[in-house]
């Protein structure tokens, strides 16, 4: 029952939620990819790795994280059905003086549950400092393919033409960041 009501509980509120997440930051991507790509066009062909490393990234997160979801609806049922059964039994606990007994059982199973929380935890950290690493990535690479796209031009080019580029090539930067 209570494993329904969470899943119910997502369905409700967390879909809808990470849905808009989804399409608001699919469009920021995109528009951003968009901008770089028409400022400095090589960019997208550095971004051909950067997008596989992410790619395979993120399927062994998605596998480990689901492994850690699994793991933390099991531990939390045991948790859950006991306190159910130790609030109907209060009285025999207490005629028995079973609390020491009973305390130890419940602390017991809340660690089982923040083993599961501090290894969800890890497997957050470990991602978020890989994303951010690709993330710089991206940044660096948009800024050499400007700098790039810059010497291409020639020494040539107006001192109009250099200081509408720099511009471009500062929003593109300032967005990949």
């Amino acid at each position: 029952m209570a494993r329904f009501s969470k899943d119910q509980d997502t369905l409700d509120k967390k879909l809808p939620e990470s849905f808009n997440a989804l399409v608001s930051c699919l469009l920021d991507v995109g528009f951003t990819l968009a901008l770089i790509g028409a400022v400095s066009p090589p960019f997208f062909i550095g971004l051909v790795p950067i997008g596989t490393v992410y790619y395979y990234l993120q399927r062994y997160y998605s596998q480990t994280a689901r492994e850690l979801k699994r793991l933390d609806s099991l531990s939390r049922s045991p948790l859950y059905a006991f306190f159910a059964e130790s609030l109907t039994g209060t009285d025999s606990i207490r005629a028995y003086a079973r609390q020491p007994h009973f305390r130890k059982a419940a602390g017991a199973r809340v660690d089982a549950i923040n083993r599961v929380q501090s290894a969800m935890f890890t497997a957050n950290r470990w991602l978020g400092l890989r994303v951010e690493t690709l993330g710089v990535a991206i940044a660096s690479l948009a800024a050499l393919t400007s700098v790039l796209g810059r010497v291409l031009q020639g020494p040539s080019a107006s001192t109009s033409d250099v200081h509408k580029y720099a511009a471009l090539c500062g929003l593109s930067l300032s967005y990949a960041l």
